[in-house]
């Protein structure tokens, strides 16, 4: 029995999120809770589920962070002769030129020989075991399989894809805006799908007959309700839906919580990342830690609380750091104090200056910045 099964994984759909920190960078690669990357969660999903092979459609602007991030693919088992990786590299603005787009999707799926196909997003930060998701996927007997999972509507935003099922789970609608009040339930789609393998190579054909200009998660969405069986799967994991910086800010102080963090990172299925070999992080007899998370070679000599703070970062003497994040590379003077801020990669941070935003808007220092003075605000770039 062939139960072969490859993964498609693109990061062309993430609109303008997070644009603060995502000028420079997809968001598929912004860092998550100190030393993941937001893309680390779909590949060790398709990871964890025995894909055989996966395919990277990726915007140009994120080419090099991914490349550099993924390396040989060894860290997910990627880098063999049988399991390995293919990246696809597009300008977003060009991605329906002449149907290669198509054509490569295409291609790879009937050389990938696969019964099923895993087609993730990047902008929702779930571990979901794929596993009983195929199961559940064959017993319907459907063609498409949306993970979903039901939260509350003010957790919602504008980019959101919400489905509607009926007593048997299958879908029967798709909305991007909920009608509900704001302290009900709503049907929020992952933006992940296990798919027919044959029935995505047909249906892509028939896009380029058509000359269709649909990014392939489009094309599913188009398709759920088709004629063909889609049904719903109801994941009750935990979630991040993030779409702008209080989101991504939550996301990653949700990691401060042991149960949200457990589930997330510790559970049956581990989250894969790129591998660091650097010394641990040390701490000064005058630090002062609490209720925070460090990367590797960090050099803390302040007061770090309720914090996420990545690798090599340092903090002085008399430096005060409170529900922040605080990207690799950055380095904080003495006595300086940091309050609900998101400081950027290779920031540098003067002596007595003070950084303050709150919770529902955190400051943004941008990457590369040298601050000088004090900051009150939303974002300040290099």
């Amino acid at each position: 029995m062939n139960n072969r099964i490859c993964g498609i994984i693109s990061n062309i759909d993430n609109k303008e999120k997070v644009s603060e920190l995502t000028e420079r960078r997809d968001l598929s690669t912004l860092t998550f809770d100190c030393k993941y990357r937001i893309i680390d969660f779909p590949l060790s999903n398709v990871m964890n589920a025995d894909c055989n092979t996966v395919y990277f459609t990726l915007s140009q602007r994120s080419f090099q962070s991914v490349s550099d991030h993924l390396g040989s693919g060894r860290e997910w088992g990627f880098d063999g002769i049988r399991k390995r990786y293919f990246t696809y590299v597009t300008d977003p603005q060009d991605l329906f030129k002449d149907n290669i787009y198509y054509e490569n999707l295409i291609d790879y799926l009937k050389k990938s020989k696969s019964v099923v196909t895993f087609v993730m997003g990047t902008d929702i930060i779930a571990n979901v075991d794929l596993n009983p998701v195929v199961a559940f996927h064959h017993q319907e007997g459907a063609v498409i399989t949306a993970i979903y999972k039901n939260v509350l509507a003010d957790k919602l935003s504008q980019y959101c894809n919400l489905l509607e099922l009926d007593e048997f789970g299958v879908i029967t609608g798709v909305t991007c805006e909920s009608a509900e009040p704001q302290d009900t339930y709503t049907s929020l789609c992952l933006n992940d799908f296990v798919v027919d393998t044959q029935w995505l190579i047909k249906r892509l054909e028939l896009a380029v007959e058509g000359q269709e200009n649909l990014t392939l998660q489009e094309l599913i969405y188009s398709s759920l309700l088709g004629g063909e069986k889609t049904v719903g799967y109801d994941f009750n994991g935990y979630i991040s839906n993030i779409f702008d910086i209080q989101s991504y800010f939550q996301s990653n102080m949700d990691m401060l919580s042991y149960p949200k963090m457990h589930n997330l990172l510790f559970g049956e299925n581990k989250v894969y990342t790129k591998l660091k070999n650097e010394a641990p992080t040390y701490y000064c007899q005058d630090s002062n830690v609490k209720k925070s998370h460090f990367g590797a070679g960090c050099v803390i000599r302040g007061t770090i609380q309720n914090s996420i703070i990545s690798r090599l970062v340092k903090v002085e003497l008399g430096s005060v750091v409170r529900n922040s994040i605080i990207m690799g590379g950055t380095k904080i003077g003495e006595n300086v104090q940091i309050q609900y801020a998101i400081i950027d990669k290779n920031v540098v941070i003067d002596d007595d200056v003070k950084i303050t935003g709150t919770l529902n808007e955190p400051v943004v220092i941008s990457k590369g910045s040298h601050i000088t003075k004090n900051v009150e605000g939303r974002v300040i770039t290099a």
